[in-house]
């Protein structure tokens, strides 16, 4: 039996507050229904061969901290999730993005003897496999030689673990390409395999760390939707 003040039936059993949520919404009737799960899941499709061709690409070249974006209907678990990194629309997790990037920044001027303030982020991507691995990449300046570096970090976050992997000097892309070939040629494991490989004289040493990946850009919502959806 429909309830006043068009509340639509299917919330006739449900609490009170929560239907008279639903007629405080503006533009909503009672012939308004949400969409069933199976009309849901028709709209939702996986990755194509060619997204996941340049997605591995892409993942590759950069050792895990690009990824590519993808539409917001693709749903595909255990790969890199491109983060908003926005101070205005995500200030909470831009906040936690520079904590991350000062605690890494902080662990390589002490194995560096060097004096780098971080100045500010400049993109982010997260892995969720066994926990949650950021990738962050940001911009910090050495107030004894007042010069600017672009620093990589990755940090894990796990139940009561917060820990630095790696943090290094962002190396130029035709590096990272070289020792991609190289790798290549010798028949070795890719980085991708075998973690990040060999720890270079501006890195700290870290933890190996799988590359995986997912995209469109995760706000702190969705992440929350995520963590629900795999307890669920």
């Amino acid at each position: 039996m429909p309830m006043d003040d068009g509340v639509p039936p299917w919330l006739v059993d449900d609490p009170k507050e929560i239907a008279a949520l639903w007629s405080g919404l503006g533009g909503i009737t009672s012939d308004d229904q949400p969409p069933t799960t199976q009309e849901t899941r028709e709209e939702w499709r996986r990755m194509t061969g060619e997204e996941w061709d340049l997605y591995h690409k892409t993942l590759e070249e950069s050792e895990g901290f690009d990824t590519i974006d993808l539409a917001p209907n693709v749903v595909e678990f255990g790969i890199h999730v491109p983060l908003l990194v926005s101070e205005e629309e995500e200030p909470d997790k831009y906040a936690d993005l520079i904590e991350d990037s000062r605690s890494a920044l902080e662990k390589y001027n002490n194995e560096n003897g060097t004096n780098f303030e971080v100045v500010k982020v400049l993109k982010a991507n997260c892995h969720f496999i066994q926990g949650a691995r950021t990738y962050i990449t940001f911009q910090a300046e050495d107030k004894a030689t007042a010069s600017f570096g672009n620093f990589q970090a990755i940090v894990y976050v796990f139940i009561g673990v917060n820990e630095v992997q790696l943090v290094r000097l962002e190396p130029k892309k035709s590096q990272l390409l070289q020792e991609n070939d190289k790798e290549a040629r010798l028949d070795l494991p890719s980085k991708e395999k075998a973690g990040l490989g060999s720890i270079g004289p501006n890195e700290s040493k870290c933890t190996p760390g799988s590359l995986h990946s997912e995209s469109h850009y995760l706000s702190s919502r969705s992440l929350l939707f995520i963590m629900l959806f795999l307890f669920i």
